[in-house]
């Protein structure tokens, strides 16, 4: 029951033709996160997170809804706190990572609304895909040389049924032991790439 948001191992890749305003952001994989959280039993929550994904941002300075975004993540890097669940999840009963090794989100385009924003696109799970909003919102900060500093924070919820994760599956003694909707929150620290990447 992963994400979302996020799909991601995550490579975001906003469409649009390259100009003079736009850049290639890297992210900082030990500033990022990539995590969801599913009910259970109506009682509680698990929560988890992909540790191995990868994010391609091309950024427009002058016009974010120019922008892109391609997230790539790799199933098998699923880690929920308890080592015989993180496997059953890349199990054939759940993510069958074998098979489906990566959570793919690539962006269609990217809308504004008021303070935030939405990436439009494609999540791609377990061989199915579906178009998919993604609500975000971007805090700026700048480096001492000058350089910015992006933060974007996303969250938003799919049902994991619709992708075929878990759809089988069923507890011994609790009916709907899973829940359907899984939250999905993502945060990512980017830099534009200093002159030696």
């Amino acid at each position: 029951m992963k994400c979302q948001h996020v799909a991601i191992v995550f490579g975001l890749v906003f469409c649009a033709r390259v100009t003079s305003a736009q850049i290639d952001l890297k992210v900082e994989p030990n500033h990022s996160t990539v995590g969801f959280s599913v009910p259970i039993a109506g009682l509680t929550k698990v929560t988890g997170k992909f540790t191995a994904f990868s994010v391609a941002i091309t950024y427009d300075e002058k016009d974010f809804t120019r922008s892109a975004v391609l997230c790539s993540i790799k199933v098998s890097s699923i880690d929920t706190g308890i080592d015989d669940r993180d496997k059953d999840l890349q199990g054939e009963e759940f993510f069958k990572a074998v098979e489906h090794p990566y959570i793919v989100f690539k962006s269609k385009r990217i809308e504004k609304n008021d303070a935030s924003f939405a990436a439009i696109g494609d999540l791609t799970m377990l061989g199915v895909i579906r178009e998919i909003a993604l609500p975000f919102f971007i805090s700026e900060s700048k480096m001492d040389d000058g350089r910015k500093i992006l933060g974007i924070s996303a969250q938003t919820k799919i049902n994991r049924l619709d992708f075929g994760v878990g759809t089988n599956w069923k507890h011994t003694l609790i009916p709907n032991f899973i829940g359907h909707e899984v939250t999905i929150e993502i945060d990512m620290w980017t830099r534009p790439p200093k002159k030696s990447d």
